[in-house]
Order: C-alpha cells, then sequence, then structure tokens
C-alpha cells in the first residue's frame, strides 16, 4: 500500500485543471475541468473523473465521463464548461455545480453516485425564481456543514484586459448559502474576498481575489483558498466560524471592536467628517455629508456608509456596508460626497411570505463618526 501519492498522478495526455479533491467514502475522486492537448481553448472536453483508493494513493483510476455539454439544455452551442465542483448534499445525492463560457450562471447537475454519470439538474436561483446572475458566477465551490449549505464563487479579472469585463463592477469572491434542494438561494451573496480594486487598506492588500475558490472544513476552522491577482499565486483566507454573521458584522453582533476597523487603511493625513444629510426618494435614499483632509499632505480616502436597520421584525446585522465614495483630496480640501443606497439594499427574505420585504422604522445611516436617522415603511 502506498498513501503517498506519485507525481504525475495522471497520465500524461489527460489534462485536468482547476482541480478539486473530494473524498467520498473510502476514495479520492479528483473533478476539474478538462482540457484538449493542443486544443484551442480552455475546457473543451466534457468532464471526466480519476479516483484512487485512500490507502492506495498509486493506484488510479478512470472513471469515465461523468458529465457531457450536450446534458445542459442551456448549452445549445457546447461551449465549454468551466471549473466544476462536486459535494454531498443534505439528501446524501451528489451534486455537481459548474458554468459555461459567457453565461453569467451556475448550472448543477445531480447524481446518486460520486462517479456519475450526472443529470442536468437545474441552474441557481433567488427564492422568486430569478436567475442568480451576481458578482460574476464563475468557479463555483461547495461545502455542506452543521452550519448550513454555502456556495463560494466569483471571477475579478481587474489586472487583465478581458473586453467582455471592461466596464463590469468586479467586486471579489462571494460567498451565498443555499436551502436544503441546493438550488435556491437562501442568503446573500455577500462578497468576503476583495478584488483589486476593493483590497486596498484591508488585510488582503497586496494578495486580493482573482478566481478560483476552493473551501474545506478542518478541526471545526474553515479555510478558503483562492488564486490572487498575481495568477501564479495561491492564498488561503481562514476562518473559526462560519454562519451569517462573520467578519465585522459577527463582531458587532459580540459587541466586540476589532483591532482594525474595517476599512482600515494607513494614510499620511487625516480626514473629518461633518453635516450628514439624508433624502428619501421612491426606491432609494441619498447620503451626502462633507469630507474635508484636515492634514498636511494629499491623499486618497474611501468613505465608507453603514446602514442599521431596525431589527425588529427579524434578527438582522448591527450594522451592513451599503456603499463608499472614493475620493483624492489635497490637504484642507473639502468636498461633498452622496452615496445612494437602494431600498432593495435594505430588504430581508422573509421565510413565511416568500418574498423580500422593507421593514417599517427607524434606519440608521452612519459615515465616519457621524450618524443620522430616518423612518422607512415597508411598500405595498
Amino acid at each position: 500500500m502506498n498513501r503517498q501519492c506519485i507525481n504525475p498522478y495522471l497520465p500524461l495526455y489527460e489534462h485536468i485543471p482547476d482541480g478539486e479533491p473530494h473524498v467520498f467514502g473510502d476514495r479520492l475522486y479528483v473533478y476539474g475541468s478538462h482540457d484538449m492537448e493542443n486544443g484551442n481553448e480552455f475546457c473543451e472536453l466534457d468532464y471526466v473523473v480519476w479516483s484512487a483508493p485512500t490507502a492506495d494513493l498509486s493506484d488510479w483510476r478512470y472513471d469515465g465521463v461523468i458529465y457531457r455539454k450536450d446534458q445542459d439544455p442551456y448549452n445549445a452551442d457546447q461551449l465549454p464548461m468551466y471549473a466544476p465542483d462536486v459535494v454531498k448534499g443534505p439528501d446524501g445525492r451528489y451534486y455537481l455545480y459548474y458554468c459555461i463560457k459567457f453565461q453569467d450562471s451556475i448550472n448543477v447537475a445531480v447524481c446518486d453516485r460520486p462517479d456519475g454519470e450526472f443529470q442536468f439538474y437545474g441552474r441557481v436561483h433567488y427564492a422568486d425564481g430569478s436567475l442568480m446572475t451576481d458578482n460574476q458566477p464563475y468557479d463555483p465551490s461547495l461545502i455542506c456543514c452543521a452550519e448550513g449549505n454555502f456556495l463560494y464563487f466569483g471571477f475579478a479579472p481587474c489586472m487583465i484586459n478581458i473586453p467582455r469585463y471592461k466596464d463590469k463592477d468586479l467586486r471579489g469572491g462571494s460567498v451565498l448559502q443555499l436551502e436544503d434542494d441546493m438550488l435556491t438561494v437562501k442568503a446573500g451573496p455577500e462578497v468576503i474576498l476583495p478584488s483589486l480594486k476593493y483590497g486596498k487598506g484591508t488585510s488582503f492588500e497586496g494578495n486580493e481575489y482573482f478566481e478560483g475558490p476552493s473551501i474545506r472544513k478542518i478541526n471545526n476552522r474553515f479555510y478558503l483558498i483562492y488564486s490572487s491577482v498575481h495568477t501564479h499565486q495561491l492564498c488561503y483566507a481562514d476562518c473559526q466560524e462560519y454562519g451569517r454573521y462573520h467578519g465585522y458584522t459577527y463582531l458587532d453582533k459580540k459587541g466586540k471592536k476589532a483591532r482594525y476597523d474595517f476599512g482600515h487603511g494607513l494614510s499620511y493625513t487625516e480626514f473629518s467628517y461633518s453635516n450628514l444629510r439624508l433624502k428619501a426618494g421612491d426606491d432609494s435614499v441619498e447620503a451626502t455629508f462633507t469630507l474635508k483632509n484636515i492634514g498636511k499632505m494629499e491623499s486618497g480616502h474611501s468613505a465608507l456608509l453603514f446602514v442599521s436597520a431596525p431589527g425588529q421584525s427579524v434578527d438582522r446585522e448591527k450594522r451592513l456596508l451599503k456603499g463608499f465614495g472614493r475620493v483624492f483630496m489635497k490637504a484642507g480640501e473639502s468636498v461633498d460626497i452622496t452615496i445612494s443606497c437602494s431600498l432593495d439594499e435594505l430588504k430581508y427574505y422573509d421565510e413565511e411570505s416568500g418574498i423580500f420585504l422593507l421593514e417599517s422604522g427607524t434606519y440608521k445611516f452612519q459615515v465616519g463618526d457621524l450618524t443620522e436617522e430616518i423612518e422607512l415603511n415597508e411598500q405595498e
């Protein structure tokens, strides 16, 4: 028996990038994209899987094609399928998540066995049936655990000139929670790994998110591996607990103060906030305030807008980031900044009615050390 994996562990003619290894039963399965040798583009071939007994990682077996491009009813042109992942769902079945070239969706196939053949199941969608297309839904990674069913994804090529994404808001890697049907969004999505555009001043600066998340839970700790903006570098972020409250929302809920506040960044100057005022429209609230560079150096600054919901009808986060304004200011300069927050961003999902509702009550808008309140009512 040989528990050491011998490289190359696959035949030289086989090319399976974006590999996701999973142990199901007593075998290790490797899922991934499927490149053609001397092909014209990435991921031209159908999905296959290779496996080996966990007791002997030198004894690899080709389990065959597990899912074909022509099995997806939304892939009439048989475009390449990218970076899949497989997870064992709460019902004991195996779910294959994947994305198709230039289609902003995450599609799902299902099988009773980890080695296929998988059958098309559906596409990830919200409770109202609308397709989940937010935050560049590529490179899915799944985990089903005591905390729930979580789907990680995202594509943020901020450092590469790809015409399709030239004017896109590439925010970073995201996570959402799925219902037990493994298709319906229960909560989220929420960006948790900032892209190059949003990473400055965070712990991710210099190692911002590009693509390819992969989630694991080891000894009650979560590890999220990803490809950074350097493209040749694998990074990971970790978290002791995961659930609805994490990061700054978890600390707020527990009444704890972070060593560095969310959005903290080093600067050679200081800024002051004043004159915060709110204006409610039919579908949004505008927060306008004055920002002044009170230091002696010119500098850029990101002003963050947090909103606290009433939290009476349902348990809510103490505050959530709902927008920001980025400015570059000379020493002594003042500027008025307006950040708009859509009312849809303030809604919560009501499980009983199956729709998103705007909770009536007092909402607190915060920028810097300033807070203003506004009354909002549920719209019929």
